[in-house]
């Protein structure tokens, strides 16, 4: 069946000469169905009216939607979500209804209560990935969607606990609170700069594009090793009576401060991604240029206390022990090599405990942040009518 010169017109501004629709209107009138669409271009107006069959029903087609935190308004039939009758079962996932005029307050008591049917296996990070990808019937995004208003007041009511957890970590943790606080807040403004200064999607999209390390996985294997170190410095204490001296005990620091760096060097590369600048050719490959691409940035007060000549641990051939008290680091193992720097046992141990100090600071910033960027995305409208216009069914 051939369409009508309106049908056919309307299209062909749409999807072969750009225009955008400004407004449109379907009236029922004595019998009669009408439809007006007003688009426009660089200023130029195109005004179509008319009451064909295949018009008017386009018309009923076209609904407002937010792309980019911008409102537009898009014909239904050329997405996936195809119908108006789908697009408003979809809006249904956000907004309240007659009997539960504020869903999120309801939702937070069900969480509080422990009546929410929200699984405790749900990932609402990955459940946001899926989504993005259309993959609405992926586990976790058809359980956040199906759940969407428990899966933030889930994410609402961890802000405090998560935040006390940190707290008692800081006063537990932290052997200096200036150094962390100073940490902290460059990390933080990191992220405020380069991702929380866009729009909650976007922000999500850097974040799933720079970002190569797990924080939950990160946070279990630094707790780990604080709870292993605990437990070799424990027997050190008893070898050397109470002091923190002698070659073992001084390389088992170091052998610490190597594992601890592995965390902290995957976390430095990942905020410097945040920094790099897509054209140029630092492609972050090593230590070296990440810290490089730091201090260039103007954090180099975040790496100015890694000591680089600890990072392989305390077996590495181009340290000396055999002055007591001391260490002395070479720049090469061979027999013919050049003093770099000595340091003291207490020199070291303070060294450890800075970097201790900036991996708490890296991963408190890590996890706060990707929770807030994931609750943004959740109330952002461009999410919800992401998912309003690519959910089939």
């Amino acid at each position: 069946m051939k369409n009508s010169k309106n049908f056919v017109k309307l299209k062909k501004l749409l999807y072969q000469e750009g225009f955008m629709i400004k407004s449109f209107n379907v009236k029922f009138n004595r019998g009669v169905v009408s439809a007006k669409v007003l688009l426009e271009k660089d200023g130029k107006k195109e005004l179509i009216s008319g009451q064909e069959d295949d018009f008017v029903l386009l018309a009923t087609n076209l609904k407002e939607t937010i792309r980019e935190g911008t409102k537009r308004i898009v014909d239904l039939t050329s997405l996936p979500v195809k119908s108006s009758s789908q697009y408003y079962k979809n809006m249904e996932y956000f907004l309240p209804n007659e009997k539960n005029k504020n869903p999120l307050k309801t939702a937070i008591q069900r969480i509080m209560n422990n009546t929410s049917k929200l699984p405790k296996n749900l990932n609402l990070k990955e459940g946001i990935i899926h989504c993005l990808k259309k993959d609405f019937e992926n586990y976790h995004a058809k359980n956040m969607l199906k759940n969407y208003q428990d899966s933030k007041a889930f994410l609402i009511i961890q802000v405090p606990p998560i935040k006390s957890i940190l707290e008692k970590l800081k006063k537990n943790k932290i052997k200096n609170i200036k150094s962390y606080e100073k940490y902290y807040k460059l990390c933080e403004d990191i992220f405020l700069k380069n991702i929380r200064n866009h729009p909650p999607l976007k922000a999500f999209k850097i974040m799933e594009s720079k970002f190569k390390i797990d924080t939950n996985f990160l946070m279990k294997n630094f707790t780990e090793e604080m709870k292993s170190q605990g437990i070799k410095w424990d027997s050190l204490f008893k070898t050397f009576k109470g002091k923190m001296e002698g070659v073992e005990g001084i390389k088992n620091i170091m052998g610490e401060y190597s594992n601890i760096y592995e965390i902290t060097n995957k976390l430095l590369r990942d905020l410097a991604y945040l920094l790099k600048d897509e054209q140029g050719s630092n492609d972050l490959n090593s230590d070296a240029k990440v810290m490089e691409l730091l201090k260039e940035k103007g954090y180099e007060e975040l790496v100015k206390d890694i000591e680089k000549d600890l990072r392989h641990g305390g077996i590495h051939k181009s340290i000396d022990y055999s002055t007591k008290g001391v260490i002395k680091i070479y720049d090469s193992p061979r027999k013919k090599r050049t003093l770099k720097k000595t340091l003291t046992y207490q020199e070291i141990i303070d060294k450890y405990n800075l970097l201790k100090d900036l991996t708490f600071a890296l991963i408190i910033t890590f996890i706060l942040e990707e929770h807030i960027i994931i609750l943004g995305v959740l109330e952002s409208p461009d999410f919800k009518f992401f998912v309003i216009e690519n959910k089939k069914s």
